[in-house]
């Protein structure tokens, strides 16, 4: 059987009517993604079961455990890319994440509303190198937004957990309405990816969306497929020699994970889980999620005091952070 992996997006369907025949990493043959696809929509008829609260909240605890690794490997980039600034730049980074929860704090609305416009901007960034950023964007949305299509119901229910406030019903308005343009410009954007990994990764991580309830289906997303890749490219990119000290600093970050998750938990007065738990686990994510993906703009900001050469790989480090 022969293995297709797509060409460069200006060559690709979109552009022409042929592909380019050559080894890849996706098979038909072993159809891999489409057992994943299947899994997915009979494990998305049991509904009443993957909604429950004990799943819930076990969905909770993997996205802290399983989301939180690639991000503090952010550390590591910072050392790499601005060793003059380090303090400088934790600082900003730190009060960053604290402005965000001061946003949950002072408006729970505003606070959610922030952090699903960050996450569209956020995951669109899994697929910027394989199709034009207009495409990475719309399927970022559509991930987002496909649980209207059949379980808007719970999302607002959900919203209304995470705000108390009957106006976050608006939200999910607005996601009913950007859901069928956006669904139909990610479902053109993946097929003109081709027979690869990352369109098969796309159809599954929507398939998991769309028949999924949201909090399980958006942890199958972002624990099989948004983290993993970040980690491995992450991983690789700093290095043999740190990796033994970036492996206690991972562990390190995952325990004050979960310390700010049972802070929030506590603050809150300890409403009753899934509940509470799913409030402080999204508010932790959003407040480590934000400068994350600012980190980019934070050490362009940053003052360094030794100058650099516009070709030094840790100038370019900074400028290409967002790619890994």
């Amino acid at each position: 059987m022969t293995r297709f992996q797509v060409a460069p997006f200006p060559e690709s369907r979109l552009a022409g009517s042929s592909f380019i025949a050559r080894p890849g990493l996706f098979s038909f043959e072993r159809g891999g993604a489409l057992v994943i696809a299947v899994a997915v929509i009979v494990l998305g008829s049991a509904t009443a079961a993957l909604g429950g609260g004990l799943v819930t909240s076990l969905a909770c605890v993997l996205l802290l455990v399983v989301g939180l690794p690639h991000g503090a490997l952010d550390i590591a980039t910072i050392r790499r890319a601005a060793p003059d600034a380090q303090l400088g730049v934790v600082a900003a980074y730190l009060g960053v994440a604290a402005a965000m929860l001061a946003v949950w704090w002072a408006s729970p609305l505003a606070g959610l509303a922030t952090f699903y416009t960050v996450s569209v901007a956020h995951f669109a960034d899994d697929w910027d190198k394989q199709s034009q950023p207009f495409f990475g964007y719309a399927i970022a949305l559509t991930l987002l937004s496909a649980p209207t299509f059949l379980h808007a119901d719970a999302l607002r229910d959900l919203f209304f957990a995470l705000t108390n406030d009957a106006r976050a019903a608006l939200l999910v308005d607005l996601l009913i309405t950007a859901a069928p343009v956006a669904t139909a410009v990610a479902l053109v954007g993946l097929a003109a990816m081709g027979a690869g990994r990352r369109s098969a990764e796309g159809f599954c991580a929507l398939a998991a969306m769309l028949f999924l309830p949201p909090v399980t289906g958006f942890a199958v997303f972002f624990c099989l497929f948004h983290s993993p890749r970040h980690f491995r490219e992450g991983w690789a990119a700093i290095g043999s020699d740190v990796q033994p000290a970036m492996s206690v600093w991972i562990a390190a970050m995952t325990v004050a994970g979960f310390g700010i998750t049972a802070l929030i938990y506590a603050a809150n007065n300890f409403r009753g889980a899934p509940a509470g738990l799913f409030e402080a686990s999204m508010m932790t994510l959003s407040a480590l999620t934000v400068p994350h993906m600012l980190l980019a703009t934070i050490l362009e900001r940053a003052t360094i005091k030794r100058s650099r050469s516009p070709g030094d790989p840790l100038n370019r480090s900074v400028k290409e952070y967002s790619a890994v």
